[in-house]
C-alpha cells in the first residue's frame, strides 16, 4: 500500500523503494504536473515504462484516458489489475519499439540506463507538450534531458529525492515542456545547473 493506494505487485517485483519514499515521488510528479495536466484536457497521458501501473493509478482520474507501455509481462499483469477502473490502455512493449501515438503528457520512468535515443525518439514523437522524467541515476538523466532538449523541449524544473537514506543513490524529477517553433518562453535552466543541483543534494528553485 502506497499512501491511500492499494496495488498488485507480482513476486519477484519491486516497488522502488519504500512506501513512503514512493508516496514521496508520487507527490513530487504530482506537483509538477498540476491538476490540469493530469485533468486530461492536454491529452492522453503515457506512463512510459510504468511498471505495475501504480503511478497511474495514484496520480490519473480514473476517467483520464492513460496509455502505459511496458515490456515486463508480469508487470504488464500488474498493470492490468491495477487499472482495470481506469481508462487506460495496456500495451506490452519496449518503449523504443512502441508505435508513438499522439499524446499531451508524459510521466516516464526508465530503467537506471535511461531512455536513451529509442526511447527518446518515440516519446518525443507523440508531441507532448509536457514532459516529466524520472532518472535513478543523475548522468543518464542529463543524457536524456540533452536528447530532449535536441528534440525541442526545454527544461523548466528539477530536483533530488533521497530514495535511498545512506547511500549515493538520489531520484532525479525533471519537468520539461515542448516549445520549439510554437514561440513559447524559454527556461533558464541550463545541464550546469542540474548537475549542480544534484551533487548539493538540494531542490532548485523552479
Amino acid at each position: 500500500q502506497i499512501s491511500d493506494l492499494r496495488g498488485a505487485v507480482y513476486p519477484g517485483q519491486r516497488l522502488l523503494g519504500d512506501p513512503q519514499e514512493d508516496a514521496q515521488l508520487q507527490a513530487a510528479v504530482r506537483t509538477l504536473l498540476g491538476p490540469e495536466a493530469l485533468s486530461g484536457s492536454h491529452g492522453t497521458i503515457i506512463d512510459a515504462y510504468g511498471g505495475g501501473g501504480l503511478l497511474s493509478a495514484s496520480l490519473v482520474p480514473v476517467h483520464v484516458p492513460v496509455t502505459l507501455v511496458e515490456e515486463n509481462p508480469y508487470a504488464v499483469a500488474d498493470a492490468r489489475r491495477n487499472l482495470a477502473d481506469n481508462s487506460a490502455t495496456i500495451v506490452k512493449s519496449a518503449v523504443e519499439n512502441w508505435t508513438p501515438a499522439r499524446a499531451g503528457v508524459i510521466v516516464a520512468d526508465p530503467a537506471r540506463p535511461g531512455l536513451g535515443q529509442g526511447g527518446v525518439a518515440a516519446l518525443a514523437a507523440t508531441g507532448a507538450d509536457t514532459f516529466v522524467l524520472i532518472s535513478c541515476d543523475a548522468a543518464a538523466g542529463a543524457r536524456d534531458i540533452r536528447m530532449l532538449m535536441a528534440e525541442g523541449y526545454e527544461l523548466e524544473q528539477v530536483g533530488v529525492i533521497d530514495m535511498f537514506p545512506h547511500t549515493n543513490h538520489l531520484e532525479m524529477v525533471s519537468l520539461l515542456r515542448l516549445y520549439g517553433d510554437r514561440g513559447g518562453r524559454k527556461s533558464g535552466r541550463t545541464l550546469d545547473s542540474v548537475r549542480e543541483s544534484v551533487a548539493n543534494d538540494v531542490p532548485p528553485a523552479a
